[in-house]
């Protein structure tokens, strides 16, 4: 009696093993399926602004559109789904959060033209928030040459939501390879 108890479970146990290796297999299968079309989705948006994207940005006057300041490099990822973050190098706010916010296609201003808006906190070297930055551009995408440009401007806003700056920028960028 007791060995066929033994017997049952140790097939039981052997079936259950049998079942989440399976099931782990089928996982891993979906994973490299997903992985398959996630390829498929980053080659067929070579003809689109979804990717990682290599910036210099400059500062402009907004009145004469001279440079205000020294070019800076960044990086901005357009998602799939219309989000955008981004992350700038930029002398004037060496410390701050990565920044966050949105992309569309806007075809009312022309072909291959994008809005996109994003906002980041700049911080103190202690690390304090001293408010929030929030800029607006419009994006030109060169399709075949993996190249874009955007202009437009920023507002700084204190802690209590008051514009205490602003000023405008245009950038240029290369899709990261």
């Amino acid at each position: 009696m007791k060995t066929r108890s033994a017997k049952t479970i140790a097939i039981g146990c052997l079936t259950l093993i049998l079942l989440v290796a399976g099931a782990r297999t089928s996982t891993m299968g979906q994973e490299i399926e997903q992985t398959g079309d996630a390829q498929k989705t980053s080659d067929s948006s070579q003809n689109s602004v979804i990717g990682v994207w290599e910036t210099t940005v400059t500062p402009r006057n907004c009145l004469t559109g001279e440079a205000a300041g020294p070019a800076f490099i960044g990086l901005v990822t357009f998602h799939k789904g219309g989000t955008v973050s981004e992350y700038g190098a930029n002398p004037a706010t060496p410390f701050r959060t990565p920044g966050h916010g949105i992309w569309q296609a806007a075809p009312w201003l022309g072909e291959d033209r994008y809005l996109m808006n994003f906002t980041f906190i700049p911080l103190t070297p202690a690390g304090a928030p001293v408010g929030r930055l929030k800029v607006s551009q419009t994006l030109e995408y060169k399709r075949y040459l993996d190249q874009s440009s955007t202009t437009g401007g920023f507002q700084l806003f204190s802690p209590s939501g008051i514009v205490i700056g602003s000023g405008c920028s245009t950038s240029t960028a290369t899709r990261f390879r």
